[in-house]
């Protein structure tokens, strides 16, 4: 994991010196960039990469990539959403188990990270998709909603589906059914 994130980071610092020195990228570069990005993104998909602190790089280069100030290549940018969407996920995840195993950490404080993350990613897909000209990135900002939605809406149930549980449990054990 480590060569991984930091092969990213010196793919980015490189990218970033580059533009601004107002230089253009050569194929090597943008096969670095891409291909960090990708790899960045699938490991995501399967490992809490939370520890190596990379939502800030990756979230402030899609940010400033939407916004045109720093042109990523349109790969990268498409990864680059997959890879905040599963640092969201992951975090997400790491809060609930906390919250499950009843350690006394700071929850209130991750929580809050947690939401303005989600927040400001949210918020940079629905800008993406009210202005982003290239149909890629749309498509990748719509799924991701959807993504979100389907598991905020599929967690919501199950805790319904939950609470109906337990209180017809103590109903039960409360009043005795024949």
């Amino acid at each position: 994991m480590d060569t991984i994130t930091n092969k990213h980071r010196e793919a980015m610092d490189a990218w970033n010196n580059l533009i601004e020195g107002n230089e253009k990228p050569d194929d090597d570069e943008i096969y670095n960039v891409v291909n960090s990005m990708k790899k960045i993104s699938i490991f995501y998909s399967c490992h809490n990469l939370g520890p190596w602190n990379l939502w800030d790089i990756i979230f402030k280069d899609l940010k400033m990539a939407h916004e045109g100030s720093n042109p990523l290549p349109e790969e990268a940018i498409k990864y680059s959403i997959a890879a905040c969407m599963f640092a969201t996920m992951w975090e997400l995840h790491s809060v609930e188990n906390v919250l499950e195993n009843g350690r006394n950490e700071d929850i209130e404080e991750q929580v809050a990270q947690v939401k303005t993350k989600l927040f400001d990613f949210m918020d940079v897909l629905r800008l993406i998709l009210a202005h982003s000209t290239n149909p890629l990135f749309k498509e990748k900002a719509i799924y991701q909603y959807v993504t979100y939605l389907s598991f905020f809406v599929i967690n919501w149930v199950l805790n319904i589906i939950q609470f109906w549980e337990i209180s017809f449990m103590i109903l039960t054990k409360n009043f005795k059914i024949y």
